[in-house]
């Protein structure tokens, strides 16, 4: 495969490579060369995506694992604090998906984390 930016586990794998070919909308929103974007697709992949292509079985339990790994940041995933809750890659996914969802809730903050947990487990996750 072609070398593509990532960020740590997130980076283009074969079967999103092969959705975004086959997506011009998605294509018109997510640019492959840059870092960002690839985050923002893979962002759209684990929590639209697979499920509008019918795809969920297909993930595997190392990929669920590290979807759920409890982390303090993602960005800097070698931030240890001990002072914040932590919050899997999913959770930081939702969280950026929405400038609303960001507004209401700062995790940058023990307070903000705790009420977008919350937020999450009362009224953000919906199966």
């Amino acid at each position: 495969m072609e070398a593509y930016p990532k960020h740590g586990y997130f980076g283009v794998r074969r079967l999103l490579k092969y959705i975004y070919s086959i997506r011009e909308d998605i294509q018109a929103l997510f640019k492959l060369d840059h870092k960002q974007d690839v985050i923002k697709l893979n962002q759209w992949f684990y929590l639209c995506g697979l499920k509008e292509h019918g795809y969920l079985e297909l993930i595997d339990k190392y990929t669920l694992a590290y979807l759920n790994q409890p982390m303090v940041d993602f960005w800097h995933p070698e931030n240890n604090s001990t002072e914040l809750t932590l919050l899997s890659p999913l959770l930081f996914f939702t969280w950026s998906l929405d400038a609303n969802i960001q507004a209401l809730f700062n995790l940058k903050t023990a307070s903000g984390r705790e009420h977008f947990l919350g937020w999450f487990f009362l009224k953000g996750f919906i199966i």
